[in-house]
């Protein structure tokens, strides 16, 4: 009976360790579960900059089409297209948009659901002092 505890300790000993390690892993290549989330197009359904929700721009425009071959299409508030490229980086918690101009600009995903996309950028020089701003987005119903 003592030698059966020993092995089901060593067994439950190295599983653990085994967890740990895969679990400090970096995330690298495609992410599926990932991208299934994001593959969509997504509307602007509040911003919130600084803590206080912006009601004074109309956002009804905004839109953004993630591909799942990795373009995007973006209508920005004034009805202006962009296509380009997009990625995550950072372990998967940083979406890049990469613009046809070379540019790229990255959001902090914050949270991200079926139904949910926050994304968050932090401006800290700006004309108006450090900016903290929350897209709030849902997906477009088709």
């Amino acid at each position: 009976m003592k030698r059966l505890l020993k092995i089901s300790w060593v067994v439950y000993s190295i599983t653990m360790i085994m967890g740990f390690i895969l679990a400090g892993c970096e995330i690298t290549g495609e992410v599926p579960e990932l991208n299934y989330f994001l593959n969509r197009q997504w509307k602007l359904e509040k911003v919130v900059v600084n803590g206080k929700q912006e009601t004074e721009v109309d956002l009804s425009l905004y839109r953004l089409r993630l591909n799942d071959d990795f373009t995007f299409k973006e209508i920005s508030i004034r009805g202006v297209e962009t296509e380009g490229a997009w990625r995550v980086d950072n372990n998967a918690t940083i979406l890049v948009l990469e613009y046809p101009d070379d540019s790229e600009f990255g959001f902090i995903i914050v949270e991200l659901q079926i139904r949910t996309l926050v994304l968050r950028v932090i401006q800290s020089e700006s004309k108006i002092g450090s900016l903290d701003i929350l897209y709030h987005m849902v997906p477009v119903k088709s």
